[in-house]
């Protein structure tokens, strides 16, 4: 995989978790106490996985882009079982 397709990979991936995210944070203040805990991990994996995306940028890889879409999936199917 050539580095422009590895770098668009990357940006669909953020693209679709961050939409994820928001849609979530949307639907937030229907959450009970118990999700609410577990929206705060979801929460944290966003932001550490975010972190990393800024601190390697070009360098990330697919596995980066792997890790954006297995978060924002979480983050759909929580949504899906909690709200």
């Amino acid at each position: 995989m050539s580095k422009k397709d590895a770098n668009q990979l990357l940006i669909e991936a953020k693209q679709e978790l961050e939409a994820a995210r928001e849609a979530a944070r949307l639907k937030l203040h229907l959450l009970s106490m118990d999700a609410r805990g577990k929206w705060d991990d979801l929460e944290k994996k966003f932001q550490g996985l975010q972190a990393d995306l800024s601190e390697t940028g070009e360098k990330v890889g697919e596995t980066s882009a792997a890790a954006a879409r297995d978060l924002a999936h979480s983050i759909r199917k929580f949504v899906e079982k909690h709200v």
